[in-house]
């Protein structure tokens, strides 16, 4: 009994980063169909662990059932399994940015507190971040990074966050800029990055977790750029250019515009092609005493012909009486 007995026990921990909740429970009732095999989900800020624990008769057996079960789920959420183990977000993002010879600044104090924090628990935080020594910490860098954000009470929270975080990169000499806005705001929170022209910006709820939840987006938005990554919560925009966020009532207001322009469209086609169709019909069907001189037959001439023959005359025109020719219409619509 006590030989045949599983007392053989294996844990792997897959960390995960904003992961899509559906594949992830998928994919995690399908490990916890192995025997053997138990998986728990802990999350916070975004950050999803998956413990997988398994049992067996022996070392192997048992790392074998957990190696299966980590596979199935970091191939059910893609990009977002960032890790297996101890490695935090922080330690990963970190050894991205070493490996690709970069840094990132952050554009005040605020959004330092929440990078700082997080790289502050790994070594290789003070190879890739500066802790505001040449950027926020610097008076003179400050000044130049808030000039060029412009006044917070004129520019959205979005676009203060695209701005300064562009500027973070731009002063503080990094390849990367990180910027958080809107935290003492109870409508919403914004987390950006900016590298290489483009800036990444997420909008984030407020509440207990946003400054943590934006100091991850910051952290797992670097990781994926450097992946060459999509980055499926955040939108991209142009650096030094508006960014609008198009959700909400505005999509409804412009998505409303576009039907009503595209309706008008149809309306003037149709009615241009019957009102192409009506005058054809008139000057084809209808005889007026203003016939060219060079006609062959005058209008004495038509008006004297027996009727059958006047019916004849209009037959051989080539157009059935009681038709009208069809109109050309544009099946394609292209909006402004």
């Amino acid at each position: 009994m006590e030989q045949n007995a599983k007392t053989v026990q294996k844990q792997v921990i897959v960390r995960l980063y904003q992961p899509d909740m559906d594949a992830l429970k998928g994919a995690a009732r399908q490990a916890g169909l192995q025997r053997d095999v138990q998986l728990k989900l802990y999350g916070q800020a975004g950050e999803v662990l998956v413990v997988i624990r398994a049992q067996a008769y022996a070392q192997a057996a048992a790392t074998e059932l957990t190696e299966m079960a980590a596979e199935q789920i970091e191939q059910a959420v893609g990009a977002s399994a960032y890790a297996r183990g101890k490695g935090s977000l922080a330690y990963v993002t970190a050894g991205e940015m070493i490996e690709n010879e970069c840094v990132i600044a952050a554009a005040n104090p605020e959004t330092g507190a929440l990078i700082g924090e997080e790289f502050a628990a790994t070594k290789r935080g003070a190879k890739v971040f500066d802790f505001g020594e040449s950027s926020y910490n610097n008076t003179r860098t400050l000044h130049k990074i808030e000039d060029y954000a412009g006044d917070p009470d004129e520019e959205t929270p979005l676009q203060m966050a695209c701005d300064l975080a562009t500027a973070a990169a731009k002063y503080g000499k990094a390849e990367f800029g990180c910027a958080v806005t809107g935290l003492e705001s109870e409508k919403a929170v914004w987390a950006a990055v900016y590298y290489k022209g483009r800036v990444w910006a997420r909008k984030i709820r407020p509440g207990e977790e946003a400054g943590k939840t934006a100091a991850l987006t910051i952290l797992d938005t670097v990781r994926l750029i450097l992946q060459k990554q999509p980055v499926p919560y955040a939108k991209q925009f142009r650096a030094g250019k508006d960014a609008v966020w198009s959700e909400g009532k505005r999509a409804e207001k412009s998505g409303g515009a576009g039907k009503a322009v595209l309706t008008a469209l149809i309306v003037i086609i149709l009615a241009a092609a019957i009102g192409v169709g009506v005058w054809y019909a008139l000057t084809t069907f209808v005889f007026t005493h203003d016939e060219p001189e060079s006609s062959s037959v005058s209008t004495s001439q038509v008006q004297s012909l027996p009727e059958s023959q006047s019916t004849a005359a209009a037959s051989d025109s080539g157009i059935p009486q009681g038709e009208l020719p069809a109109g050309n219409e544009n099946g394609e619509h292209r909006l402004g």
